[in-house]
């Protein structure tokens, strides 16, 4: 059975193709907030919308002539804003409570990035040699811890606020399934250990919290202490992210490791549909509620909660279920399992 996999590496790109990055997050960032500012009054006032290609000629033969810089990226990249942004105003239009009104694009976001797609063989990895070639910007060094036999389809390039580079690159591969077997299980989330299953056994994170809760306490100390927007002040607050990242780079690894555990020991995994969101909410307004004086540990639960995360849990089980060819099941909140 063929399907989509994204395969993410890190890439080392020097210092003339951070440039071209940059400039590319510039100019994907600029379009889409020009037609989404051309777009907005002309619906709200005349009542008037445009299609995709006719906003893509739009861009073509108006925007580039403006702004000579948009023909130095990759144009696909442009290309795949607009994409975006089209995509965003039908699940507005489809359910405007879920999705809501597309919000323009921030230069100071924590996490940039954009998609190009493979045209005549543009996009290149060698395993050996550990390099990845992208277009405009050409050979990348690269982490390229898994290798792939699949068809390359597009690929996209990330920047996180700690100064790291990404590539993810999605692939059509042929994918088995792996071999039925005769177990079912359930998991009960929980805040002292991630998960514990039916069978009574134990899954949680192999690191503590505190030590990096301490560490970033520290240097937040420090930092406010600093002159802001200083240079020391830019280094330390690069170094708390660093940090941050850190942690969720070792999260996700537990929880990978985690998830393929339990899809490979069982056919059938029954999760708790809990609402995350309306659970930290709760909690948050009994704190605010309560006078000083008897604020405890206890109230703190919402912290808790978000530290252990249970939706990116029960997602990666979903998604590795439909990926493998195993049964994922949520169990409603109000369910009598008891």
């Amino acid at each position: 059975m063929e399907q989509y996999i994204s395969y993410m590496y890190r890439i080392y790109p020097n210092d003339k193709q951070k440039e071209l990055i940059a400039k590319t997050f510039g100019c994907t960032r600029l379009v889409y907030n020009t037609i989404l500012s051309l777009r907005t009054p002309l619906y709200n006032v005349c009542k008037m919308s445009f299609s995709f290609y006719e906003w893509q000629n739009f861009m073509v033969n108006c925007l580039k002539k403006k702004h000579d810089f948009l023909n130095e990226v990759d144009s696909h990249a442009l290309i795949n804003s607009l994409i975006d942004q089209e995509r965003a105003m039908k699940n507005f239009f489809k359910d405007p409570n879920q999705y809501g009104y597309p919000k323009y694009k921030r230069k100071n976001e924590t996490h940039l990035s954009y998609r190009t797609d493979l045209m005549n063989n543009n996009i290149k990895v060698n395993f050996q040699q550990n390099k990845v070639k992208l277009p405009k910007l050409g050979w990348l060094d690269a982490k390229l811890h898994r290798e792939f036999t699949g068809k390359i389809k597009h690929a996209t390039i990330t920047k996180l606020s700690s100064d790291e580079y990404y590539v993810s690159i999605c692939v059509l591969e042929d994918i088995s399934f792996l071999p039925t077997v005769d177990k079912k299980i359930g998991l009960d989330l929980g805040i002292k250990t991630l998960c514990t299953t039916s069978d009574g056994k134990k899954y949680n994170y192999n690191f503590d919290f505190s030590f990096y809760e301490d560490k970033i306490k520290k240097l937040q100390k420090y930092l406010s202490k600093k002159k802001q927007d200083s240079k020391r002040y830019r280094a330390l607050q690069l170094k708390i992210t660093k940090i941050y990242q850190k942690v969720t780079n070792k999260k996700e690894d537990t929880l990978h490791k985690i998830v393929s555990t339990l899809v490979n020991e069982n056919q059938v995994i029954c999760v708790e549909d809990l609402n995350v969101k309306r659970m930290m909410a709760k909690n948050k307004n009994k704190r605010k509620n309560k006078s000083k004086e008897n604020t405890s540990s206890k109230n703190y639960l919402s912290k808790s909660i978000s530290r252990m995360s249970w939706y990116t849990f029960t997602k990666f089980i979903e998604d590795k279920c439909k990926q493998t060819g195993r049964t994922f099941q949520k169990i409603g909140k109000f369910y009598p399992s008891s």
